[in-house]
């Protein structure tokens, strides 16, 4: 219970685990900078090795980093797990495997302090991908995939929208090419829309659903079903899809939803409001833009902006007008007053324009 240095948090870390930890302390706490590292993997066939080179590359005036890395692959549906010791800035190791692993990752759980790019081939990856030990290996594989082989972006979202973790599956949903997409893999993406535990899962489904059928205006059904969900985000992706098909009825059926303010909902109401146009909608306008302030106000202006120009007619104007004044002099923000002023000058040209 008094004033304590580093040096007695070390000794008092040395005395408890009988190890000199001198270096330790002075890399990780005394030292500036953290390690970098290339890593290349490999394996010879004829011998059965596998080959892994790390190389440091962080900035020269930081220091070569001594560290335990540790590796994980599986063999025959084994895993096996191994420490490797580096305390140079370039080291080799030669490791005799009775086969060709399935797959191999290195810090497999991220434990490391460190910036890592690990270079291995697709069929490393692929498996890693399916079978890696945790859900960072699987995610990890799953990028590099997208960033190095391009050409089967698909078949590796694929494989990721099935994984156990739902980040990774959100993942894969989001990379899924529109253009080339199966029908088999439409059917899991609707699926997965429909059933995933996971809201943001299904959230994410609803917003690939929506460019695999853009060209399909009649394809509404997994997006007004969405609207009954117990997530709001998965309701707001709902919406959406269906203003890029039918903004009407998007706007028709977001009236159930206008009382609730929950997550950023009312955003996509307006926005199906000033799509579709209809002096009935005049009220949630004038409330909304009466009350919105910062990024709101200014999404808010704008959408009834474009809904007093769908309308074309005096009432819409002038709830424009009545609403946005006060916001154009007194906004919170300058892009709120900004679009608040946009709106007026919208007014003020349909007023010139009947005189």
């Amino acid at each position: 219970y008094q004033s304590a240095e580093i040096e007695d948090l070390r000794l008092v870390f040395e005395r408890t685990t009988g190890r000199d930890l001198k270096r330790f302390f002075k890399q990780w706490y005394q030292e500036v900078g953290h390690p970098k590292m290339n890593i290349e993997m490999s394996f010879n066939d004829s011998a059965n090795l596998l080959l892994l080179e790390f190389t440091q590359t962080q900035d020269l005036d930081w220091p070569v980093f001594e560290i335990n890395v540790p590796i994980a692959y599986a063999i025959n549906g084994k895993t096996e797990n191994k420490t490797l010791h580096i305390d140079q800035s370039f080291e080799t190791f030669s490791i005799s495997l009775e086969s060709r692993p399935t797959w191999i990752t290195v810090d497999p759980f991220g434990d490391m302090l460190w910036e890592k790019d690990v270079t291995k081939d697709s069929f490393l990856l692929i498996n890693e991908l399916q079978s890696g030990p945790s859900y960072l290996a699987r995610t990890n594989a799953l990028i590099k995939l997208y960033a190095t082989y391009t050409e089967s972006q698909n078949e590796y979202s694929a494989l990721a929208i099935g994984d156990q973790f739902w980040a990774t599956r959100a993942m894969g949903l989001s990379a899924i090419n529109a253009q080339t997409a199966t029908e088999e893999l439409k059917s899991r993406v609707l699926k997965i829309a429909q059933h995933d535990p996971k809201s943001t899962v299904r959230a994410q489904a609803l917003n690939t659903l929506d460019p695999l059928y853009r060209s399909d205006s009649n394809y509404v059904g997994p997006f007004i079903a969405a609207l009954n969900d117990s997530s709001f985000l998965v309701m707001k992706y709902g919406l959406l899809g269906l203003i890029n098909r039918n903004p009407c009825l998007a706007a028709e059926s977001s009236q159930a939803f206008e009382g609730l303010n929950e997550g950023d909902l009312h955003r996509y109401i307006s926005k199906a409001y000033s799509e579709c146009g209809g002096t009935q909608y005049l009220p949630f306008f004038i409330t909304a833009a009466s009350e919105a302030k910062g990024v709101d106000a200014y999404i808010i202006n704008s959408d009834f902006t474009k809904f007093a120009k769908k309308n074309g007619n005096e009432e819409s104007y002038d709830g424009l007008v009545k609403a946005v004044s006060n916001t154009a002099l007194y906004g919170d923000s300058w892009y709120a007053r900004y679009s608040a002023l946009q709106g007026l000058e919208a007014a003020q040209s349909f007023y010139e324009s009947g005189l």
